[in-house]
């Protein structure tokens, strides 16, 4: 068994990058005020340095599309064809019993939530 090193940061790894990649790690070391390996440690294990780059908030229509119809796919061939039927139905006793209590606006600001403010007002 070895005695631990004393002052020494560990075991030494090897990376593969593009340029582009390590101009940006470079970067983002500077900018921390710390050197590029303890920095790039420290991100790999906490901080994605890329956020605006590689990651999106919304899917765009053909991804959007692709994924309803995979899902409806799947819900198929578990048997599952009544239950967009099913779903409807519960959705709609929902809305129309807000209806009745006076919570129209409610309703209507649920569907807007659900379906967006076009085909809330279709819907509605």
């Amino acid at each position: 068994m070895r005695k631990p090193r004393k002052g020494t940061p560990g075991t030494t790894y090897t990376i593969s990058c593009t340029d582009e990649q390590w101009a940006a790690i470079t970067e983002g070391a500077a900018r921390a005020g710390m050197k590029v390996s303890p920095w790039f440690v420290q991100c790999a294990l906490t901080v994605d340095p890329w956020p605006e780059k590689h990651r999106r908030l919304v899917l765009d229509e053909r991804e959007q599309r692709r994924i309803a119809r995979t899902v409806g796919e799947h819900a198929r061939s578990l048997g599952a064809e009544g239950l967009a039927g099913d779903l409807g139905a519960l959705f709609e006793a929902r809305l129309r019993g807000m209806v009745r209590r006076g919570k129209r606006d409610e309703a209507l600001a649920l569907l807007r939530r659900v379906f967006g403010d076009e085909a809330a007002e279709v819907v509605a």
